[in-house]
Order: structure tokens, then sequence, then C-alpha cells
């Protein structure tokens, strides 16, 4: 065998190592874009998870709420014996509360 052919085979064979590793670099790559997608598209169906709860905590939990908020409020307006002001006041102050959660979880949310 001449030094020639030995570089020649030298070559192929180096050649051939390149080709099955950019081969398997491919495969992986492939692979982890699969992966990619697949955390994405649960990213986002988790997104938009968080956009229904935003949307059903503003307007469905939180319009009631602020409904019950107007009317104690008129009813604090009126006189009224001692024990109906404490229930009042102990009301206003549990529906003040609520209001603050729902509106920490929306601004959670909306980050």
């Amino acid at each position: 065998m001449t030094f020639k052919n030995s570089f020649a085979e030298m070559l192929a064979l180096q050649n051939n190592i390149n080709k099955q590793q950019k081969e398997q670099l491919q495969e992986e790559v492939t692979i982890k874009t699969h992966k990619i997608s697949a955390l994405y598209e649960q990213l986002l169906s988790q997104y938009k998870t968080f956009e229904r709860i935003a949307y059903e905590q503003s307007h469905l939990v939180r319009g009631p709420l602020a409904t019950i908020m107007g009317l104690v409020s008129l009813l604090k307006e009126e006189s009224h014996s001692g024990d109906v002001e404490i229930l009042l006041r102990y009301l206003d102050t549990k529906v003040l509360e609520m209001d603050k959660v729902i509106l920490a979880i929306v601004a959670a949310i909306e980050k």
C-alpha cells in the first residue's frame, strides 16, 4: 500500500466519520426542535388558561362583587340598628378584602 492510497483511505474514513457525525447532530437537532415545539405548545395552552382565569376573575367574579359593594354602600347610608350597622361594616370589610384578592390575582396573571 502506498502513501497516496493510505492518505486517500484516511480521507475517505474521515469523510465517513464526518458524515455520520453530521447525521447524528441533525437527528439530535430534530429531536430537540420537536421537544421545544411541544413545550411551546404547552406554554401557549397555559397562557391561554391564565388569560381565561384573569377574564373570569375580573369580569365574572368581580362584577357581582362590585354590585354587592355598591349595595353595601347604599345600605350604610341609611340608619339601622346597632346590630345591622355592625353587620354592614363586617360585610363591607370582607367584600373589600375579596376585591383586593381578585385584583391581585388579575394583576399577577397579567404580568
